[in-house]
């Protein structure tokens, strides 16, 4: 029998390119250490991409953001994502 026709449809609709796989941490260190230096010479544009950022993180939580998922990404297929863990 196929495995994946086991997997429940909500893990089916996650599985894909997995970023990380065959990256080493010398490989995460050094975009660490790029992403550090861009930030350092930028501070300002740094702080405000962060504060945006936060800004709609905390739209998120409220449930009042205007993000949307892409209707055609499979991922948030699942009505489970209808539903968010913290209530309406």
């Amino acid at each position: 029998m196929d495995q994946s026709s086991e997997l429940p449809p909500a893990i089916e609709s996650i599985q894909g390119a997995q970023s990380f796989v065959g990256m080493t941490p010398r490989h995460l260190t050094a975009a660490a250490g790029r992403w550090a230096l861009a930030s350092s010479l930028h501070p300002l544009l740094t702080t405000a991409e962060c504060l945006r950022w936060v800004a709609e993180e905390l739209k998120v939580l409220a449930g009042v953001s205007e993000v949307e998922s892409d209707a055609r990404d499979k991922r948030f297929a699942d009505p489970a994502w209808d539903d968010p863990v913290w209530g309406d």
